[in-house]
């Protein structure tokens, strides 16, 4: 769907006019062909003016190849190359360059988008050889507007980042390809949009607006991109197999955003809500390879408010850290793969008014909590993840071989639990084998709380301490320290602690 618009704007934008460059006007020109041509680009000049040390082109149209899924055009009025002297060629691009793009996802949806992208004082300067150059890009302001196209109808944005600067080297192999390198910085990004719902069978009204402001961006990354004709908008399983890579790293500043609605409830009455939201740095990062897919990010000093009309009231949350990083195998093989997946999020505070909805007297305890997952493991692959019939299958083509469980640990009101251990999965995955530990702190203290709150009634806490002495054991007699030790053996059978439970 979006492949072929990110391919196309990342040529362009990055290299604000000249993804590569040689001595000359028109040699910069070519290699820019190839580098497009090399990612599935397809290119067309309306009219091109040529002299010794200047190339104007006039109308170049880049678009999606035709086995692309959906549709995507980038017209750029006019691209202007000239000789900068020192070995160096200046390029630009002038008036408003227009994107177009239109696809249908799997359920069958329509989408698409319709936006103008201004660089106004534009400029690239490249040196180096037509094998391996150097690009030097600024532009003062970006702008980007439009609307995004769903179910729902159009929605306006406006995308403005003010204080760009990046570097390209991108390198020709000779066998076909080139390899990349980049950095990008922008000293701020704003965003707005607006969108609307109009009222349905069984849907109210509804209007929203939202706002987002990013400082100091920055953005790095390396990538490949094979020439044989492959591409990750026809055939991304053959692309990555040909060699496709990509390795990217974002960072950003202070993040603050803020929204706001306005429309009809259930009842047809009139409602308004508002929020907000901040955090002090944040990172994302994505690699794309044969080897697999790798998705990470994270954020640090965040915040959210948001005012709820239909209870009266605002809630709001503090997160000292939140990240996640997911690892997989794309591409099928009759070797196993390994996979991986971490969560953290440390010290998250409630707001009062939050609390006070279901503890109004303050009896549980308020101190921050916090959630950790680290697992890692083997699994066997069957089939092209990227493939698009695997997309839509109702189960993925996986079999589990081994699962480590470094560590999953839960601290909240008070408790706390922890479980490590390792399995080893044969032909059924439902017969593991191997052991598990949990160790579970404040449980008891928690269940006598809730009894007093009268949220758990007695009986059910009975019935909730006599499950936990089957599979638990107090630590050193101490009844609100509890120990599990669970064995999965071979032939099905489960221990808790020495007692056959299954």
């Amino acid at each position: 769907m979006f492949r072929p618009i990110a391919t196309s704007a990342l040529a362009l934008i990055l290299g604000a006019g000249a993804a590569l460059a040689d001595l000359t006007p028109a040699d910069v020109w070519a290699n820019i062909e190839r580098s497009l041509a090399d990612s599935g680009t397809l290119v067309e000049i309306g009219d091109r003016d040529e002299s010794a040390d200047r190339l104007v082109l006039e109308n170049v149209s880049l678009s999606a190849p035709p086995e692309a899924e959906g549709s995507f055009v980038m017209t750029m009025p006019r691209m202007i190359f000239e000789d900068a002297g020192g070995g160096q060629v200046r390029s630009t691009i002038e008036g408003d360059m227009t994107m177009t793009g239109r696809f249908t996802d799997p359920s069958g949806e329509e989408g698409g988008m319709d936006l103008v992208l201004q660089m106004p004082g534009n400029q690239t300067l490249s040196s180096g050889s037509v094998e391996d150059m150097r690009h030097v890009s600024t532009v003062p302001e970006l702008r980007l507007t439009g609307t995004t196209i769903d179910l729902d109808g159009q929605t306006p944005l406006v995308l403005t980042m003010t204080g760009l600067q990046g570097s390209q080297a991108i390198r020709l192999r000779e066998t076909g390809g080139n390899e990349q390198d980049f950095s990008f910085t922008a000293d701020s990004t704003d965003l707005t949009f607006a969108a609307a719902q109009p009222e349905g069978v069984d849907v109210p009204a509804q209007n929203v607006e939202a706002r987002l402001r990013i400082e100091s961006l920055d953005m790095t990354g390396t990538g490949f991109t094979p020439g044989d004709g492959t591409s990750m908008d026809a055939d991304p399983s053959a692309a990555l197999r040909a060699g496709m890579m990509a390795d990217v790293a974002f960072t950003t500043g202070a993040i603050t955003g803020s929204f706001a609605s306005d429309g009809t409830n259930d009842f047809g009455e009139p409602e308004q809500g508002s929020g907000s939201f901040a955090s002090a740095s944040s990172e994302f990062n994505v690699k794309l390879s044969a080897e697999g897919l790798e998705i990470g990010g994270g954020g640090t000093g965040m915040s959210v408010s948001a005012e709820d009309p239909a209870m009266g009231m605002t809630m709001s949350y503090d997160i000292a850290e939140a990240a996640i990083r997911v690892a997989m195998p794309l591409l099928a093989s009759d070797q196993p793969q390994p996979f991986a997946l971490r969560y953290v999020l440390d010290q998250m505070t409630l707001d009062d008014s939050l609390w006070a909805m279901f503890d109004p007297e303050g009896q549980m305890p308020r101190d921050p909590a916090s959630l950790n997952i680290d697992v890692d493991g083997k699994l066997m692959l069957t089939a092209d993840l990227m493939d698009a019939d695997q997309q839509m299958a109702d189960t993925p083509p996986m079999m589990p071989l081994s699962l480590n469980v470094n560590r999953i640990a839960v601290a909240a009101v008070g408790a706390t639990a922890e479980v490590t251990g390792a399995l080893t999965f044969g032909d059924d995955p439902t017969m593991p084998e191997g052991r598990m530990t949990g160790d579970f702190n404040g449980v008891n203290t928690l269940l006598d709380t809730l009894v007093a709150m009268g949220v758990v009634p007695q009986d059910q806490v009975m019935g909730a301490r006599m499950m936990m002495a089957m599979f638990a054991r107090p630590v050193d007699g101490d009844q609100d320290r509890l120990r599990t030790e669970m064995e999965f053996r071979q032939d099905g059978s489960i221990f808790a602690n020495g007692q056959q439970v299954k």
